[in-house]
């Protein structure tokens, strides 16, 4: 999910508030930096909620291990406080004109989107964490076929299988 504030927040660029001239005012956040602002958040919900997703698709594995679940769970509340943070900063904008107004909605439709979607990674995990248990340590890979044959090889004094 996400939108074009997406593609602007990856480039660094902020929102389009129209031709509505935005003035410092001593100290408070202008309307242009609390919309840049929340935009920045929306990308790094969105960030977040992706790895948020990975990591749950990795519980009930092999790498499923008390670590990865304390990881998962710090990174969910990480998501609970941005989100929470974005919702204020965006609630609290007073938007003038009505580019700023379309620019206000979209943002907090796409926000909304994240967190529906966060809220089913979250559900998935709960069930993931309800049908298994997590590995007491975790399974490290295996050598490789060619490597268990070049040391077999050795060990019974045969030449080394040839590399292709």
């Amino acid at each position: 999910t996400g939108g074009d504030w997406t593609h602007r927040a990856a480039r660094g660029l902020g929102p389009k508030v129209g031709d509505e001239e935005v003035k410092p005012s001593g100290g408070m956040d202008t309307a242009l930096d609390v919309l840049e602002k929340t935009e920045r958040m929306a990308f790094q919900l969105t960030t977040k909620v992706a790895s948020y997703k990975r990591m749950v698709d990795r519980i009930g594995t092999r790498k499923d291990t008390e670590g990865h679940r304390a990881k998962v769970r710090a990174m969910g509340e990480e998501i609970g406080i941005l989100a929470k943070e974005a919702v204020h900063e965006l609630r609290g904008y007073k938007a003038k004109g009505k580019r700023a107004k379309t620019s206000q909605n979209k943002l907090l439709k796409d926000i909304q989107n994240v967190l529906a979607d966060f809220q089913q990674a979250q559900r998935l995990c709960a069930e993931k964490r309800s049908a298994s248990e997590p590995v007491k340590t975790p399974v490290k890979r295996s050598k490789s076929r060619r490597s268990r044959a070049a040391t077999n090889n050795a060990d019974s004094g045969r030449p080394p299988l040839e590399e292709e």
